[in-house]
């Protein structure tokens, strides 16, 4: 589960917190970043967005070999 953002959230800073709560220990991709939940099955990282609409994917295995993947949009419009 994705706490910080949902998907079609219009942000206006190019930095996104991408966190979210999955199963103990996962390994966890967002986009090309690769990290692993912790024991509570927390993880976080940021990604730069570029102007426009940016796609994100996350895609979290367990340690049963079980993938589930999710997918937003997030539009980055900079504050004038």
């Amino acid at each position: 589960t994705i706490t910080s953002f949902k998907d079609g959230d219009i942000v206006s800073v190019a930095k996104l917190a991408v966190k979210g709560l999955t199963a103990p220990n996962a390994e966890v991709s967002v986009n090309t970043t690769d990290l692993k939940a912790d024991a509570k099955g927390n993880f976080s990282t940021n990604l730069t967005l570029a102007e426009g609409d940016n796609a994100i994917e996350v895609v979290v295995s367990d340690a049963e070999g079980n993938n589930t993947s999710w997918e937003a949009t997030v539009t980055y419009t900079p504050s004038q």
